[in-house]
């Protein structure tokens, strides 16, 4: 057992210091991201001695207090108990094959779970063992405390067959288990009578006591009751439970008959499942020859599952390997404390029992019974005995690829989730795609497409550096599309061929859309038939990624063959049915057309021994009825050389030419800094007086696609529009500029400049907002100009021009004083939030519910990777912003950064300190103090809280720096030119007075 510590996760099972055989899993945490405020519910339970003032705030709030957790205790599942992390025991953690995790929560190098072992202690409750007449099985209850230790976890399986969330395939298709319909079967403790309950939400387990003696009462103060009680929920044989009368009374009696007056205590004996409903996902692929044109029905009745035609697909099955030899993706089905399970039985009787119709026929004066099985059915009288038995504890092992590539097995309990990935993670075997060489492209059918032919494949990741190693292919050529690149959907879509040539290239400069990206775990349907092999049978069609290997292919285990076997196939080859990212997936598409051969039989690189590959039959493609896909042949074809990154022939990392004006970046109030270095002092020759703040411009107001269109107005709203024209024109905090058009007041263009102490220190950022005719009654709209095609530089600034802030109403604030309020809300105020709440020091914890990890530990390396992030990215906005200066703030850019126009010269101060970066990442030993005092210079000014810049930003920033450098140099030569013409003209002035 170990200390709990703040790597404390949801689903982890911990039990009470104060009490050992009280455990729980965890169901909410105080820094818990992703899911909203916790809702007490009647049955919630805080320690009796917990302070007055954290009662009170739980219930003012519904927020966890810091380093509290929510305990949902295993002996009763209506009990949630409030628990500090102090009290509490970790036990286990449970992980499955594709979950991204962590050795601390506070590493830069994350890993992928490929693989899960562990042992459990059970609780028998029902021992099986085959009868003399091969039809019947006697079944006996065990004694209440019984105990079987270390049971290897690849031995057992859950007792129910068929549960939520399954996936089943019937009749050529894929599908997904909603609900399960079951029946239990009871003996009654009073008399011994078996009946059976139809519907098993009417079978009623009865909860245990609370203990006297136990420490926590409800929210309110008043204490629980201490009565057992009875809750819903699937229930096994050997659980006490209670039956509602009326189903009672309706139920199929096997012994005994029906008596109102009779006690409606009982004891299971079995539960069968005897429906289901499935959501249908998708059909067989008619490439197979079978077109699963029609679905089947959503409900599932028993007939059909005697049957054995619906299968359960088996996630946790292994390959038969020879003697001795282990196979490396085995996984074991994660066993949590209090579920059931049976001990596995290959056979199909075992699976057969679970829809049994058999009579039951209890032995008097006994604790055991009979199960006669279905006719067609029997056991061999050699057959093992088997059990259903409680788990009471586990012990998991995790086997781990790192993203240095490396592997290894650690103890599930030391491991922590990975839950806040950054969107430039990757790891090994992943495709990704070189941002320089994208092209976005617009179809008839599909709004936006994404073409790149710069693709290649993860080899290693060095997380602390931010650099992946990539090995590239040559002639890729990958067209997709879908919200977020989703959807693989042009069949044409090639990757070439694997080069050997590897590269080292920053995380910023790479992507992973989802279309290109399978994940270990991933359900696939195959797209072209697997080559037959004798004496094997069942569905060849599907499989689950196993692994990524180094030459782009895919490892996919067949799990629903007789015998499970591994395939390796391309990326493009495959549809995915369900994500172990995410369980939501209901894509209905067809895969794309396969652009490549199977891999054949032999051993790769990166291939684990004892693998059993099966070779696929080259067979054509299905024809698709699509329209002519339109290529550009002339267009660059990045092969993997060409994907090097040379320095002198480095592809940008933005968008091509003709940045799009829709999308930018926004900043904050610059500080009191100026003290870090004398070039932030302004130049000492001409007037610095600057454009003015305000400024409304005569012309035509730029036309963007943010704006509602122009029009008449009505009194109120040129009132209110004149209200805002005046504050903007006194009270625009320093560094920002606003400007609008006499043409079309509706338009406020809004130019912040990056507060120093921020990551965004210099930058400039670039909001259109629109005063619409709804206005002031409802907030303006505002729209971010997005200068990068590398990710979001803020995580309230998204690329596509939404900008989240409460006061817009596109964010949801802590309370209503955060809202806009007609009459009151001004536009000044949207532009404080932006500098106060958005162009923040640490913009990382913007993120949604990410406040509640600032200060942890665990979070703060991923914080600095944001910012640095950040930094290089609105280092990139100043090129951008010089290179097409936006419309109506020409004279603003110039004047801030062109050393020509006497103002800031803030292109000089950011050059300088791009340089200074990059020299002290190349210092000698001897120079490593004085850099190193630089650096800690230039990290106060942008608040880059970290040792040291990592090298993928070093190399994003390696390549913005020549297109500054050329402009400052352009810049300096106009003022040295000017320089010399005022000094020759003095001198001539002088001369021509000496002469005169």
């Amino acid at each position: 057992m170990a200390q709990v510590s703040d790597q404390i996760g949801v689903g982890d099972f911990y039990t009470l210091k104060s009490d050992s055989s009280l455990g729980g899993i965890v169901e909410r945490v105080w820094h818990d991201t992703e899911a909203g405020p916790y809702t007490v519910n009647p049955h919630f339970l805080v320690h009796k001695d917990l302070p007055d003032h954290v009662r009170q705030q739980l219930k003012r709030t519904k927020l966890l207090p810091e380093n509290f957790v929510v305990l949902r205790l295993l002996w009763s599942p209506r009990v949630d108990i409030l628990v500090h992390t102090s009290d509490l025991l970790l036990i286990d953690k449970y992980f499955s094959r594709g979950d991204v995790v962590k050795r601390k929560s506070s590493d830069a190098q994350s890993g992928t779970v490929i693989g899960t072992s562990g042992t459990c202690d059970l609780r028998p409750h029902v021992s099986i063992t085959p009868g003399q007449n091969e039809r019947i099985l006697r079944a006996e209850f065990t004694p209440k405390n019984t105990q079987v230790r270390d049971v290897n976890s690849c031995e057992l399986e859950p007792y129910q067959y068929w549960t939520v969330g399954d996936t089943v395939i019937f009749d050529g298709w894929v599908g997904i288990i909603k609900d399960v319909g079951c029946t239990t079967t009871v003996q009654l403790e009073e008399n011994g009578s078996v009946v059976v309950v139809d519907d098993a939400q009417d079978v009623r387990r009865i909860v245990p006591a609370i203990p006297r003696d136990f420490a926590y009462v409800r929210l309110s103060g008043k204490p629980r009751k201490r009565e057992g009680s009875s809750a819903a929920t699937l229930c096994y044989p050997g659980q006490r439970v209670r039956v509602k009368r009326s189903s009672l009374a309706k139920g199929r009696w096997l012994s005994g008959t029906f008596n109102a007056g009779i006690r409606p205590t009982a004891v299971v004996l079995n539960v069968c499942s005897v429906m289901l409903q499935v959501h249908w996902r998708l059909p067989r692929s008619n490439v197979q020859g079978t077109t699963g044109a029609t679905k089947p029905p959503d409900l599932i009745l028993e007939d059909q599952l005697e049957t054995g035609d619906v299968k359960n697909y088996g996630f946790s099955r292994s390959l038969e390997l020879a003697h001795g030899v282990v196979d490396p993706f085995a996984s074991v089905t994660n066993m949590v404390p209090s579920e059931h399970v049976i001990r596995r039985d290959n056979s199909v009787t075992r699976m057969k029992l679970m829809c049994v119709k058999g009579g039951w026929q209890p032995e008097a004066g006994s604790r055991s019974f009979q199960i006669e099985l279905q006719s067609g059915l029997s056991l061999k009288p050699d057959d093992s005995a088997w059990f259903v038995a409680e788990v009471t504890s586990t012990t998991s092992i995790v086997k781990i690829q790192w993203q240095d590539s490396s592997i290894t097995d650690e103890p599930s309990a030391g491991i922590c989730p990975y839950n806040e990935v950054d969107d430039h993670d990757v790891w090994p075997g992943e495709i990704v795609s070189l941002k320089g060489p994208e092209t976005v492209q617009h179809d008839l059918e599909f709004e936006r497409m994404l073409r790149t032919r710069a693709v290649g494949v993860v080899q290693s990741v060095n997380a602390v550096e931010r650099i992946a190693r990539i090995r590239w292919f040559k002639g890729a050529d990958i067209t997709i599309t879908g919200e977020d690149y989703n959807v693989l959907v042009r069949p044409h879509s090639k990757l070439g061929k694997i080069t050997e040539e590897i590269t080292e290239n920053s995380l910023y400069e790479i992507a992973s859309y989802q279309a290109l990206t399978k994940r270990r775990g991933d359900l696939v349907r195959l797209e072209r038939r697997p080559k037959e092999v004798p004496g094997q049978s069942g569905i060849s069609w599907i499989g689950e990624v196993m692994d990524l290997l180094p030459n782009g292919l895919l490892l996919v285990r067949l799990g629903s063959l007789d015998k499970p076997r591994d395939v390796k196939c391309s990326i493009l080859d495959v549809t995915t049915v369900l994500s172990a990212d995410d369980d939501t997936t209901d894509s209905d598409s067809s895969g794309s057309e396969s652009s490549g051969e199977w891999e054949d039989d032999t051993i790769m690189a990166g291939q684990w021994p004892g693998s059993t590959i099966i070779e696929y039959e080259g067979s054509a493609p299905s024809d698709h009825d699509e329209q002519e896909w339109e290529t550009d042949s002339d267009s660059h074809v990045a092969t993997g050389s060409e994907a090097s990154m040379d320095q002198d022939e480095a592809e940008e990392i933005v968008p091509p030419a003709e940045p799009n004006p829709m999308d930018l970046d926004s900043s904050n109030e610059p500080t009191e800094m100026e003290e870090i270095d004398s070039q932030e002092e302004p130049p000492t020759n001409e007037s610095r007086s600057g454009p003015s703040a305000f400024e409304v411009l005569e012309g035509s107001a730029p036309k963007q696609a943010s704006l509602a269109g122009s029009g008449s107005h009505t009194k109120e709203w040129l009132r209110a529009v004149s209200r805002e024209h005046k504050i903007l024109r006194t009270s625009l905090p320093e560094g920002v500029y606003v400007r609008t058009w006499e043409s079309d007041m509706e338009l406020l263009r809004v130019l912040i400049i990056g507060p120093l102490g921020t990551p965004y220190a210099h930058a400039p950022f670039l909001f259109d907002i629109t005063l619409h005719s709804r206005f002031p009654t409802e907030a303006p709209t505002a729209f971010f100009h997005s200068w990068t095609n590398v990710g979001r530089v803020n995580p309230n600034l998204y690329e596509n021009g939404k900008v989240c802030l409460s006061l817009l109403g596109t964010w949801d604030g802590d309370d209503d004083e955060e809202e806009w309020v007609a009459g009151k809300s001004t536009v000044l105020q949207i532009i404080v939030s932006l500098l106060g709440l958005v162009l923040v020091k640490e913009p990382f914890y913007n993120e949604a519910g990410f406040e509640a990890l600032q200060g942890t530990a665990q979070s703060k390396p991923t914080s600095a990777i944001y910012s640095e992030k950040a930094f290089v990215l609105s280092r990139n906005f100043v090129a951008k912003a010089l290179q097409n200066p936006p419309t109506g703030c020409e004279d603003i850019i110039e004047w801030l950064y062109l050393p020509s126009r006497n103002g800031p010269s803030l292109l000089r101060t950011i050059m300088s300190d791009c340089q200074r970066f990059l020299q002290d990442a190349t210092s000698e030993e001897e120079e490593a103090s004085a850099a190193a005092a630089r650096q800690r210079l230039n990290f106060e000014r942008y608040h880059i809280d970290s040792a040291k810049l990592s090298q993928g930003v070093l190399i994003l920033l390696r390549k913005m720096v020549p297109d500054l450098e050329d402009r400052l140099r352009y810049e300096e030569r106009l003022v040295a030119e000017s320089q010399q013409v005022r000094t020759s003209g003095t001198d001539g002035a002088m001369e021509v007075e000496r002469s005169a």
